[in-house]
């Protein structure tokens, strides 16, 4: 439980063999349990729910859902379906592949790009590239005024998403299942 509260997002391993006595088979199964409801969360509150949930179990697990945000500089990207109810109109029970056929390209296009797919609501994905927690807004705005090595990784985070979109799009044209 002191891991889960020190970086819920980590991946805990879920071990399947059986072992032989039966206090460490229950054990083994409230561990598991709680590696997968590890996951769950992760899943639902990503990156900036799980330091929620990791300054509440530091607190010692009394839920304060009010704890004080951090700002964080980076770029937001937003896609969207286009024409989506027409196209569910259309295609009924296959909105389902064509949705997660797009959902797969935008999130993998996204991760590879140094990226993170934040939300999906329907036909939209809001995706975002944060800019290391040394970059400041006022040098992301006026990177002429920051040093080389900052104006480096500003320049980084900003073709990268560039690089992602463009990338996408032309996933999406290209893909198979989409035409």
């Amino acid at each position: 439980v002191r891991e889960v509260s020190e970086n819920p997002l980590r991946r805990f391993e879920v071990h399947e063999e059986e072992d032989k006595e039966e206090a460490q088979m229950e054990t083994r199964l409230l561990e598991n349990s709680i590696a997968k409801i590890c996951g769950l969360l992760a899943v639902g509150f990503g990156e900036a729910g799980s330091a929620v949930i990791a300054e509440n179990m530091k607190r010692g697990g009394e839920i304060n859902p009010m704890i004080p945000g951090k700002k964080v500089v980076a770029i937001f990207g937003f896609c969207d379906i286009r024409q989506f109810t027409d196209t569910t109109e259309v295609l009924q029970e296959g909105i389902m592949e064509f949705v997660n056929t797009i959902g797969k390209i935008v999130h993998m296009e996204t991760h590879l790009h140094g990226g993170s797919a934040n939300k999906n609501i329907g036909d939209a994905f809001l995706l975002v590239w944060k800019f290391p927690k040394d970059v400041t807004l006022e040098e992301v705005e006026h990177p002429e005024s920051a040093a080389p090595e900052k104006r480096a990784a500003i320049a980084k985070v900003a073709n990268n998403a560039l690089a992602a979109f463009i990338v996408i799009m032309a996933g999406l044209r290209r893909g198979a299942k989409l035409n």
